[in-house]
């Protein structure tokens, strides 16, 4: 498991930071549904394959998400390409997000938050 967040951080340290970042942007109402997640500030916290949500700044939504499936770098910035599953059957969509107009969260795998609350013991 190559994951940058595992060494940089406890689970307890997770929460801080994803509680920080919510609260400045006046979003404490979803910090319950964040709680698997961590705050993904820079690009090289992401991992292709796992699961993401954001909150475009431009419009404070909190998407349903996918899953990043690609990071490329544009001259106005790094461009996520997200997949989403339709939930009906129907066929997956595929749109971009800008990460500089976006605050992104990744969900932890059960793997990554069972070594974070272990590091936490």
């Amino acid at each position: 498991m190559d994951h940058r967040i595992l060494a940089l951080a406890s689970y307890r340290g997770i929460a801080v930071r994803r509680r920080e970042v919510l609260r400045e942007l006046r979003l404490d109402p979803f910090m319950e549904s964040l709680e698997a997640y961590y705050v993904a500030d820079e690009l090289d916290l992401l991992l292709e394959g796992h699961v993401v949500r954001w909150f475009n700044l431009n419009t404070e939504h909190l998407t349903s998400g996918g899953v990043l499936v690609g990071v490329s770098m544009q001259p106005d910035g790094a461009l996520l390409r997200i997949k989403q599953v339709m939930r009906h059957g129907g066929p997956p969509r595929f749109f971009n997000v800008k990460f500089n107009e976006a605050v992104v969260f990744q969900r932890l795998t059960p793997e990554e938050r069972l070594i974070l609350e272990a590091r936490d013991l």
